[in-house]
């Protein structure tokens, strides 16, 4: 039996004081550091079954789930177990779903889960936690209403359903136009704007998304982040538009220490360069540079360095075919697990034109209809080179 109830001014206190204290500690030390810290105080409290102890446990679960989700990296059984620790606390308080003011609790875990389940490229399994989530009230429920329709329409994207993905966006945009005084209406905002810009050009109409960024270029007034990915949606597209597939529009954006050198960006660059003709060169820094740059944090993106270095060391072994073949098969077991479809994408076209270059015809015909397929899908059937970056293989 537990010794008392929640209530929601206690919930509320103890909120803001677990924020401060984590903030406290978080200055000045790294994210592993952190999270190491948020998981200490989460098994300080696990097996202690008293209602202060439980509060001050969970509100740790949901702080290391946002920083899972922040820096995407997790471990599977470790979520799992403080999602059971969760639960069961949240049972022993006899928190209702749908009744309890405390009910929020349930959304925030579903749709933590359902981020985390995104980010590894394990798309449906997002979609059953979100639609859980959903059944739930959340504690911003405004806020949470746009973010959700932001979420789903991010998450339709990756899987394809570009179409889907268009009424999700406008669904957001109207939900936030409708709110006065919501918290972050900028970012929001922007998040929804640059989702339906990057979602033209993977439909195969970098033209028009194109109109869409000079509409926003010319206002102006928007935040570093947002002016940051619309100069970086407008390269992508210039590549997309240009017949001879040029990559001169990452060349003046990658420059070191400017606003785009930070490794999403260097990496996606990478990942164009791969699935380009040979003959849209684009000198890039080598991958060993950006490793051992202490600027540059590339944990959170390590899959893609994996898939990069072994590509990179294919193309210089040019004896084995064999040995290349053996080492190229992680690259296999990782495609699965990309969140983005661009950058899905990107890889198969990689790794089809090294196949097609090695006359491995009947796999580089798999890998490449894959590619086909993924397009056909987001244009709706009507392209099968959404990218614009085949023109030059020998796609049946």
């Amino acid at each position: 039996m537990i010794d008392r109830k929640w209530t929601r001014a206690e919930v509320k206190e103890k909120l803001a004081i677990i924020k401060k204290d984590i903030d406290r500690y978080a200055d000045g030390c790294t994210p592993k550091e952190k999270i190491d810290y948020i998981r200490s105080q989460i098994r300080a409290r696990a097996e202690l079954i008293n209602s202060e102890n439980m509060l001050e446990c969970l509100i740790f679960i949901m702080s290391a789930f946002n920083h899972f989700v922040t820096y995407r990296e997790y471990d599977l059984t470790e979520t799992r177990q403080f999602m059971e620790i969760a639960r069961r606390f949240l049972h022993l308080q006899n928190i209702h779903p749908k009744k309890s003011t405390l009910s929020f609790f349930y959304w925030d875990l579903y749709y933590f889960s359902s981020q985390l389940s995104h980010l590894k490229g394990n798309f449906l399994n997002a979609a059953w936690e979100l639609e859980i989530a959903s059944r739930y009230k959340s504690k911003d429920s405004d806020r949470n209403s746009v973010l959700d329709s932001i979420f789903k329409a991010e998450l339709s994207m990756n899987m394809g359903n570009s179409r889907r993905s268009v009424e999700l966006f406008a669904e957001a945009d109207k939900k936030l136009t409708s709110l006065k005084g919501i918290k972050g209406k900028q970012s929001l905002s922007e998040k929804i704007r640059i989702g339906v810009i990057r979602n033209k050009r993977l439909q195969g109409h970098p033209e028009n998304a194109l109109e869409l960024i000079h509409t926003e270029i010319d206002k102006a007034g928007g935040s570093e982040v947002f002016e940051k990915e619309l100069l970086w949606e407008k390269a992508c597209c210039d590549t997309q538009v240009n017949p001879r597939h040029s990559l001169r529009p990452f060349k003046n954006l990658l420059v070191k220490n400017g606003t785009h050198y930070q490794p999403v960006y260097l990496l996606e660059a990478y990942l164009w360069k791969g699935a380009s003709s040979k003959n849209a060169p684009l000198k890039l820094y080598k991958l060993r540079t950006l490793i051992e740059d202490p600027k540059l944090d590339l944990k959170n993106y390590w899959f893609l360095v994996k898939i990069i270095k072994i590509m990179e060391q294919v193309e210089k072994d040019k004896e084995s075919i064999l040995m290349n073949l053996t080492s190229m098969r992680p690259i296999l077991s990782t495609l699965p697990t990309i969140k983005q479809i661009d950058w899905k994408m990107m890889v198969l076209l990689s790794l089809g034109r090294w196949l097609l270059a090695n006359k491995l015809n009947f796999m580089a015909e798999a890998v490449l209809s894959e590619y086909q397929n993924l397009s056909l899908r987001l244009s709706g059937g009507n392209k099968d080179d959404v990218l614009n970056l085949a023109s030059d293989l020998n796609m049946t």
